[in-house]
């Protein structure tokens, strides 16, 4: 049932490709960032998105997907804990944070942020604008209409079919353009063949003594015949594990 009132504000969280400056993979939802969104972000951009077309009418399709070869974060807590970094070497990706205090570092993302509040987010109803003297009076709750998902499409529109083809001053070319030259030109992107292996190895991660009794976590206890060999077979007493943040 829909009653069409406000439910929140939603959180974007947002990876672009710094070659071809071409939106890499991004996730939008109610969840306050944190390594769910990260997560979620990422599995967006690894995995190839050929359905991008038929599910958002986009003109373009959304070519981008592959493991990076490094991913630049700055020092936010959802960035910098154990299952990014844990999750990242798994997968042979290179994990660099930012000095603190240094925001020169990321004027790409920061600019990249810009345009799009620019080119899509100014003007629509519900606009919460960047500080209070510019919303004046304005309530932006009491004129929020847009669903998430109308959101989610004029997303993947502004980003394919106007974003990506437009001229990229940083770059000195057109982003889609860039992207599809270095695929053909000897550069594809890295593509990891098993989508689960993907799911579960982005997946957050935690250490927990093993004991007979299996792991002990958020007061819950994890057993079973192939843990309990586990143990006896290995000797750990610390044993890393991965667990879903969705679930």
């Amino acid at each position: 049932m829909e009653d069409r009132l406000p439910i929140g504000r939603p959180t974007l969280t947002l990876a672009t490709d710094s070659y071809s400056k071409m939106p890499f993979g991004f996730d939008i939802s109610f969840q306050p960032g944190s390594y769910l969104t990260v997560m979620r972000c990422l599995r967006h951009g690894i995995l190839p998105k050929p359905d991008c077309q038929t599910r958002y009418g986009t003109v373009h399709p959304f070519p981008v997907y592959g493991l990076p070869e490094t991913v630049v974060v700055d020092r936010g807590m959802e960035f910098v804990g154990t299952s990014l970094e844990n999750a990242l070497g798994m997968l042979g990706i290179i994990h660099e944070v930012m000095p603190g205090r240094t925001p020169w570092y990321k004027g790409g993302i920061e600019r990249f942020f810009r345009t799009q509040n620019q080119g899509l987010l100014e003007g629509l109803p519900g606009y919460t604008f960047s500080n209070a003297f510019s919303r004046a009076d304005y309530d932006p709750a009491q004129d929020a209409c847009i669903s998430l998902d109308a959101f989610q499409q004029m997303l993947h529109i502004f980003l394919l079919d106007i974003y990506a083809q437009r001229w990229h001053e940083g770059i000195e070319d057109i982003p889609m353009r860039r992207w599809n030259e270095a695929h053909q030109s000897g550069l594809p992107p890295t593509f990891y063949h098993d989508a689960e292996e993907i799911r579960i190895l982005l997946c957050a991660s935690d250490t927990r003594t093993l004991t007979r009794q299996g792991i002990a976590w958020e007061t819950l206890h994890y057993n079973s015949p192939a843990l309990g060999q586990f143990r006896l077979r290995s000797g750990a007493d610390r044993v890393r594990f991965r667990y879903d943040p969705e679930d």
